[in-house]
């Protein structure tokens, strides 16, 4: 029997929520879950995705409720999504959220970003995730670069 698989989503802070983005996400987690056996998704607590990502992940729950949504947090950090599980990273001070999302990255088989390439900051989170994501040869999916 396969073990199930898992995916995380990291993403830039500040993104433009919208409809488009919104069905994309699901058409994706759903395609996940159903031909690909990903069953667990992990998210962090800082971005907007984020927050987009546990919303649409919570809505494919009604319809396949053995999906599994667990928050990593960095120690001495609150949660403010709604997750089945939170995993406490020991980690703190200013690169925690580096060091969380690549937590995440080594216990996901896909990753799913939503990462502006050009963007300028050449030390974003996002930027050393997805680098991080690449050097671990993970499946990686940008939704940012499908608009």
């Amino acid at each position: 029997m396969e073990k199930h698989k898992s995916c995380c989503f990291i993403g830039h802070r500040k993104i433009d929520w919208t409809d488009e983005l919104e069905e994309k996400v699901k058409q994706l987690v759903e395609d996940l879950v159903v031909n690909q056996n990903v069953n667990i998704f992990l998210f962090g607590s800082r971005s907007e995705f984020d927050a987009l990502c546990n919303y649409v992940v919570g809505l494919l729950k009604e319809k396949y409720p053995h999906i599994k949504r667990i928050n990593f947090l960095c120690k001495n950090e609150n949660t403010i999504l709604d997750c089945d599980e939170t995993k406490v990273i020991n980690t703190f001070g200013r690169a925690s959220y580096v060091n969380r999302n690549k937590a995440m990255i080594d216990e996901s088989d896909f990753c799913i970003f939503f990462f502006d390439e050009n963007t300028r900051k050449t030390k974003s989170g996002t930027r050393i995730a997805y680098e991080y994501a690449k050097n671990k040869t993970k499946n990686i999916i940008n939704v940012k670069g499908q608009f």
